[in-house]
């Protein structure tokens, strides 16, 4: 018979493993790149759908994330999400919420990127976290590195 605390660690690796699994593009793809034709990016990833666009006539950037129902399913509590998007490397925006329920919330994220917008190799790095099960947790990360181009 396992005790209780041993039931609990694997329960814990568990979850930490199907989280490893979890997210948007490849951590070394190569970019998306955002043009004048293709100014919109949408994708049912691991875990949820996910998309981004660029208004070109306002400079306006714009980006959503949403847990598909067998990834928020298991969740047993509140989410707490966090949002980064990073300019060359830099911190450019920044968004969070510690508790929203994982199973209906929609992170959605927009900023002017004015005469940085063709200048940047952008990142958008999403982390969420949720309880499922009695010990364990799941998370979710969206990395989603872009280029905007004039052309």
């Amino acid at each position: 018979m396992f005790s209780r605390a041993i039931k609990r660690s694997v329960v814990a690796a568990t979850a930490a493993v199907v989280a490893l699994g979890l997210g948007a593009v490849e951590a070394n793809a190569a970019p998306w790149t955002f043009t004048p034709q293709n100014p919109d990016y949408r994708a049912d990833v691991s875990g949820g759908h996910f998309t981004s666009q660029i208004r070109y006539s306002s400079t306006a950037w714009q980006a959503s994330f949403k847990l598909d129902a067998a990834t928020s399913a298991p969740a047993t509590g509140t989410m707490s999400e966090k949002a980064d998007l990073y300019c060359n490397g830099r911190s450019f925006m920044h968004d969070s919420h510690p508790a929203v329920n994982p199973k209906v919330y929609v992170i959605h994220m927009s900023k002017m990127l004015e005469d940085r917008m063709t200048r940047c190799n952008w990142d958008l790095k999403i982390h969420e976290t949720f309880p499922i099960g009695e010990d364990g947790t799941r998370t979710v990360n969206v990395d989603f590195p872009f280029i905007v181009t004039l052309v």
